[in-house]
């Protein structure tokens, strides 16, 4: 209870930042493409200037203990089953893993006549490894103490769940937008929810991040991928009106042939790169 009772001053805070966010879906809607850069400039503004997230981590006291508290409480819960489950969850953050899944899915858009999705979907994962970036020499935060392993950038914001955000949202929303089936497209939002939140918790497992690590990289990678949604909406509706097309065999053996591809090099990268536990 004491635990919650100290995070109810960040919380608070972060309203603050909801009200940029509905700032940016609003212009968005009513500026369409050329809003696009106004709207981002006014976004980043306020995630750099609000003070509720700069208290939540440089600022407040209470804040920072929060902070402190929530990133030693998954050291209770650890045991070796779990943290080589969230090693291998975390590796699907990783940029050279987006990295490999972002041209693998560009190629797989190409074949299946998917083009309008392309350059946003870059956009969305290169703006988002961008400003992340840019916020860690910004901020320049240092990792928390209670790391399993360690990691040779600073803590703040998170590119693991920036990019969490950035690609598995621009994916699912591209498969959510092309899907008939409300099930299935019910089904492809939690699905891609669960893996952008098990990326964030992972990071928090492992100690390599505090919460507004996370909660900071969900917001980088929220900003890309609605102004990537918008550049893809503002193509679509730009763009000749789609033939239908029908895959033929050959599409299919080579969408397989890929996505048999991304397995084995995450598998590979994984067991490669495992990190050293310290």
């Amino acid at each position: 209870m004491d635990f919650l009772i100290s995070l109810l001053p960040a919380i608070e805070h972060f309203r603050f930042l909801g009200y940029w966010i509905i700032l940016l879906v609003s212009l968005l809607k009513s500026l369409a493409f050329v809003g696009i850069a106004v709207s981002g400039t006014i976004f980043l503004a306020g995630f750099v200037s609000a003070k509720g997230f700069l208290d939540l981590w440089s600022i407040r006291a209470s804040a920072l203990a929060a902070d402190e508290r929530a990133a030693n409480l998954p050291v209770v819960f650890r045991s070796a089953p779990l943290t080589e489950f969230f090693l291998w969850i975390t590796m699907l953050g990783k940029w050279q893993m987006i990295l490999i899944f972002t041209l693998v899915a560009a190629v797989l858009l190409w074949l299946w006549r998917k083009k309008s999705y392309i350059i946003p979907l870059w956009l969305s994962v290169a703006g988002s490894e961008i400003f992340t970036h840019i916020g860690k020499i910004a901020f320049q935060r240092p990792r928390p103490e209670a790391a399993l392993f360690a990691e040779h950038s600073f803590s703040f914001p998170s590119g693991h769940a920036s990019n969490a955000i950035a690609f598995y949202g621009f994916l699912a929303y591209a498969l959510i937008r092309d899907s008939g089936r409300r099930k299935t497209k019910v089904n492809l939002f939690f699905a891609a929810a669960a893996v952008i939140a098990l990326i964030g918790f992972s990071r928090l497992y492992l100690g390599v991040h505090y919460v507004s690590d996370v909660w900071g990289g969900y917001l980088v990678g929220a900003l890309w991928l609605i102004i990537s949604i918008s550049v893809s909406e503002w193509l679509i509706s730009k763009g000749k009106k789609a033939v239908p097309f029908s895959p033929t065999k050959k599409t299919y053996i080579i969408s397989i042939i890929l996505i048999f591809f991304s397995l084995l090099s995450y598998i590979a990268f994984t067991v490669i790169h495992h990190p050293q536990i310290l």
